[in-house]
């Protein structure tokens, strides 16, 4: 979790500097979450899963308020962050 909670305070951090969610300075930090959620899955985070987890971080009331909490308006700029980062991220 701590590995995460780096992923995510970069991620914070590039939001709160006004980083729109289509810039390619994210994808180190959107391929360590997408490594990470490998990592917890057990098996390969394809670009299509991590965009799709996007969508269940977006809809679910319970991702959302998490993500609130670590900035304001973050969980609608991060699942736009992973929707641009996985249409650049190779299938392999």
């Amino acid at each position: 979790m701590r590995d995460l909670a780096g992923i995510e305070a970069s991620l914070v951090k590039a939001m709160q500097n006004s980083t729109v969610p289509e810039a390619r300075a994210l994808d180190t930090a959107l391929k360590g979450q997408r490594a990470w959620v490998s990592d917890m899955w057990n098996r390969p985070c394809t670009p299509t899963a991590y965009a799709g987890l996007a969508d269940i971080y977006e809809s679910h009331p319970d991702f959302v308020q998490r993500d609130q909490t670590l900035g304001k308006g973050f969980s609608r700029w991060l699942p736009a962050a992973m929707r641009a980062g996985a249409r650049r991220m190779p299938e392999a």
